[in-house]
């Protein structure tokens, strides 16, 4: 049986910030989520299913090994047929600000990390074409929608699978 949502790993995040702000006195209201790799998964998946009640005003995912699909018709979790909890179906999770970063050489279907199920290769063969797929699929979606698309794709020139190159690329796309 899946969890119920208030105890979902996602609620830590807005913990985590609730404790900052009070240990440090910290007056802002909102945070920025980065998550590379495992964390670029658990970012747009944040996104995704749990969009309301949080303070992210901007997430970056790089480089997921693979995505949960803005597909109502896959089985979850490649898709949201099944979703405990889906956002998607409401615009709310496109109307948030998220950049899906992917590495322009981040193209090796042989990484050890990579996943190989079925589902995860009808994305594509690597994490490139996943990220290109994923982000068009929901661009896709969202217009036949009309639902407000607030995400972006960023290409990061000369980077495979580096969170060091994904993580500093990411710091000239921070809002000043």
């Amino acid at each position: 049986m899946p969890n119920p949502v208030a105890s979902w790993t996602f609620n830590v995040i807005e913990e985590l910030f609730d404790h900052v702000r009070k240990t440090t006195g910290a007056t802002t209201s909102g945070y920025i989520l980065y998550g590379h790799s495992a964390g670029g998964q658990f970012t747009h998946r944040m996104v995704m299913l749990m969009p309301q009640g949080i303070r992210m005003t901007q997430a970056y995912a790089a480089n997921a090994g693979w995505y949960l699909m803005p597909e109502a018709n896959v089985n979850y979790p490649y898709g949201l047929h099944n979703a405990r909890a889906n956002a998607m179906t409401s615009c709310l999770g496109y109307s948030r600000k998220m950049t899906v970063l992917i590495g322009e050489v981040d193209t090796d279907p042989n990484h050890y990390q990579l996943r190989r199920t079925k589902d995860a290769m009808r994305q594509g063969v690597n994490r490139f074409e996943r990220g290109s797929t994923f982000f068009e699929t929901a661009k896709r979606d969202a217009a036949a929608r009309s639902c407000a698309f607030n995400w972006t794709l960023h290409t990061v020139s000369g980077a495979a699978h580096e969170q060091e190159k994904m993580a500093a690329a990411t710091v000239l796309l921070l809002p000043p």
